[in-house]
C-alpha cells in the first residue's frame, strides 16, 4: 500500500510538472515527416503523446539527480522512469564534454547514477523543446523515430561554485502504435509509445 501511495504521488508530480511548464500544450516540432498513414484528425496527438513521453523523460531525469529530491523517493521516481522504456536493457549513453569520451548505461542504472550523484548541487535542465529527427512506419505496424533533447549540466562541489558544466545534445529512440477503435459513433485513439537507446549527438 506504502509503495502505491508513493507511485502515485509521483504519477502526480509529473503529471503537474508537464502541465506547469506548458508541456502538455506545447507546439510540437519536427522535420519534413510526412505521416501519411495516421489520418489528419489523429496525426496531431499522435506527436503531441510522444513528445510529452520524452518531456516526461526530462521531468525524472531533472528531478532525480536533483539534490533538492529527498534521497527516500528516488528509488521510486527512478523505477518509474524506467517504465518508460522498452526494456530495462535499452542503454543511455552520457558524455563528458572535458574528456571528450561517451559512456553507456543499461536505463536502471543509469538513474540510480543520477540519484547519487556526489555534489552539493546538481541541475540539469532542458531547452529548445523537442525537435523530431525522423518518423518511419516499420513492417510490423508501429512507427519508429528519433527525437532530439537538449540537456544543460551544471554540478557545484562546493560552494555553490560550478565545477562541471555542459550542453549536450541527445537522440531518443522511440517506438509507437496507434490504434483507432469506434465506440458507438466516436472514434477512439490507442496510443502506445515507448522509449529505446538514448545516444549522444553531441557535447558542447
Amino acid at each position: 500500500m506504502k509503495t502505491s501511495k508513493v507511485m502515485l504521488v509521483v504519477l502526480l508530480f509529473v503529471t503537474a510538472t508537464l502541465v506547469a511548464t506548458g508541456v502538455a500544450s506545447a507546439q510540437v516540432i519536427y522535420g519534413d515527416t510526412v505521416l501519411t498513414d495516421i489520418p489528419e484528425q489523429q496525426r496531431e496527438e499522435f506527436i503531441n503523446s510522444i513528445k510529452r513521453k520524452v518531456e516526461s523523460l526530462q521531468v525524472y531525469i531533472t528531478k532525480i539527480s536533483s539534490k533538492a529530491t529527498d534521497p527516500k523517493y528516488k528509488q521510486e521516481l527512478a523505477e518509474s522512469a524506467v517504465k518508460l522504456f522498452e526494456s530495462a536493457n535499452n542503454i543511455v549513453q552520457i558524455s563528458n564534454a572535458r574528456t571528450g569520451t561517451v559512456a553507456q548505461l543499461p536505463v536502471r542504472l543509469y538513474f540510480l547514477k543520477l540519484a547519487g550523484i556526489k555534489a552539493e548541487k546538481v541541475e540539469i535542465t532542458f531547452y529548445k523543446g523537442v525537435r523530431f529527427e525522423t518518423i518511419r512506419k516499420g513492417t510490423d505496424g508501429y512507427f519508429y523515430g528519433t527525437a532530439l533533447m537538449f540537456q544543460e549540466t551544471a554540478i557545484s562541489k562546493g560552494d555553490n561554485l560550478v565545477s562541471y558544466k555542459d550542453r549536450t545534445v541527445k537522440r531518443v529512440n522511440f517506438k509507437s502504435k496507434l490504434e483507432l477503435m469506434r465506440e458507438g459513433d466516436e472514434v477512439v485513439q490507442i496510443i502506445e509509445t515507448f522509449l529505446q537507446d538514448i545516444n549522444v549527438k553531441e557535447t558542447i
